[in-house]
């Protein structure tokens, strides 16, 4: 009776601490896919301010944000920019920024201690909401004290 009583004892412990995981698990999540929105909106809003608060080095002159063109045969180009070249450019009078009305779809966020990537299928809307191109983003996160960008993957397909 008394191995009964410690092997329930030992299954409920086992099973709120299962409990507790993946609800941080899922808090995690969360947090990335904020973080993920929060820089699509700011890019759309051209503030340089908040997406310097999302990107993990937000001065750095390395590769951040690399495109690659294609369709369903090849790539067909590339592209990459710097963080500080995208700041320049989001913050430039370029009229192609901001123009783009990204749909999200098919989020797919993996988070591995303070490693996190987001794998989203997107949908660029233009004028008068005409399907520009359409394409699936893979942004790579880490974490010290919050969820930062290390990395803008993006590869769009031609709408011909």
């Amino acid at each position: 009776m008394k191995c009964l009583k410690l092997l329930f004892i030992f299954m409920a412990i086992s099973c709120s601490n299962m409990v507790l995981a993946q609800s941080d698990d899922i808090r995690e999540q969360q947090e990335v896919k904020d973080q993920f929105e929060l820089f699509f909106k700011s890019l759309h809003q051209k503030d340089t301010v908040v997406l310097k608060s999302v990107i993990f080095h937000p001065h750095d002159t390395r590769w951040f944000f690399q495109t690659f063109t294609g369709d369903e045969e090849k790539i067909l180009g590339s592209s990459g920019s710097t963080v500080r070249g995208l700041l320049n450019t989001v913050s430039s009078e370029n009229r192609l920024i901001g123009v783009c009305h990204n749909k999200f779809e098919n989020y797919r966020i993996q988070v591995s201690n303070r490693y996190a990537t987001v794998t989203a299928d997107y949908m660029c809307y233009v004028g008068n909401r005409e399907l520009n191109h359409k394409g699936v983003y893979n942004i790579t996160f880490l974490k010290e004290f919050s969820w930062k960008i290390e990395n803008v993957d993006r590869y769009i397909h031609k709408i011909q």
